[in-house]
């Protein structure tokens, strides 16, 4: 599902059977995450140059945020990850110049198999 909102917030959200992940762009540094819950724990990672804030509980996020100084980018997950694998995640899919249509690649099999088998389809077609 992919939203806009005002023209000034970008949402895509991709779901499972059991589970959906949420990722957020808008301009501007503020938290951008529409998740306004007090988590027991938050950590901070350093992913590609840019402070990554974790939030979650028990060693598990559901909330990752963050900025390069002109974007703020979230991503909320509804089944938590564990630090490393949040860290993973972000750290084989976020960079900034990524395009408003970005899906993370961990998560192409789990919420979009038919997209993943057509784009591979499509690669053996165009190779």
């Amino acid at each position: 599902e992919y939203v806009s909102y005002w023209g000034n917030l970008a949402k895509i959200q991709y779901f499972g059977d059991t589970d959906s992940l949420c990722y957020r762009k808008s301009p501007g540094t503020e938290d951008n995450s529409g998740d306004y819950n007090v988590y027991a724990q938050e950590e901070t990672l350093e992913i590609s140059g840019n402070a990554v804030t974790l939030k979650g509980g028990n060693g598990a996020y559901s909330l990752a945020i963050w900025t390069d100084g002109s974007y703020a980018y979230s991503i909320s997950v509804t089944d938590p990850l564990s630090r490393d694998a949040f860290g993973a995640l972000l750290e084989e899919n976020c960079s900034s110049d990524l395009p408003s249509w970005w899906l993370p690649k961990a998560y192409r099999r789990k919420f979009c198999p038919q997209r993943s088998r057509q784009a591979s389809s499509l690669k053996r077609a165009t190779v």
